[in-house]
């Protein structure tokens, strides 16, 4: 039986003291992500969000709150929530979406993570980097993984996401540096790499 994204985000451990909470976890994670859905790229905006939709927010999901979380609140969620967790916990959720893709085509792309970068004037800066798994036919990411620029590699994280799905004939597209041949071998006889 597949979880509902709400049962999935109450899964994911509440690390905040219990004395001053005034939202449950999983309720600023789900403004998160359906405020990320719509378009919201800061926390100004994920608070506009929660602002603007206040009404319909609090009547499907039965809340009893004079008012939302604010940016800052979201802020302190999001540089505390344990990531690895929170990714465990989404990948069961959107596993079944992976059963029903019938397409078999998923874009695999790593990115920067903008505004995580620590010792910017270094000559090797280190950010946090977020590779993700793009069902094509679902229209939703799959899978994901983040890792620091200083402390692993792309190729070494998609190489685990791929173990990790163990899709069988399915279809991968992702950047030309995973094209290596020794890898491409291995995963010919399961999967192909475009």
């Amino acid at each position: 039986m597949s979880l509902t994204l709400i049962e999935a985000l109450r899964q994911v451990e509440d690390f905040r003291a219990k004395r001053g909470q005034r939202y449950p976890l999983w309720v600023i994670l789900l403004l998160v992500v359906m405020g990320t859905l719509n378009g919201c790229t800061s926390y100004q905006a994920l608070e506009e969000f929660a602002q603007r939709h206040y009404q319909a927010l609090t009547e499907h999901l039965d809340l009893d709150y004079k008012r939302l979380p604010s940016d800052s609140t979201v802020r302190r969620v999001l540089m505390g929530v344990n990531f690895s967790q929170l990714v465990q916990v989404f990948t069961r959720w959107a596993a079944p979406y992976i059963e029903r893709d019938e397409s078999g085509w998923f874009a695999i792309d790593g990115k920067g993570l903008n505004g995580s970068i620590t010792a910017p004037c270094d000559t090797h800066q280190q950010f946090v980097n977020l590779v993700s798994v793009f069902s094509h036919s679902q229209g939703i990411v799959v899978a994901m993984a983040q890792y620091r620029s200083n402390a692993g590699s792309e190729i070494a994280v998609v190489k685990a996401l791929i173990a990790t799905l163990d899709l069988q004939a399915v279809t991968y597209t992702m950047d030309a540096a995973h094209a290596q041949k020794k890898r491409s071998k291995r995963l010919s006889s399961r999967a192909t790499i475009t």
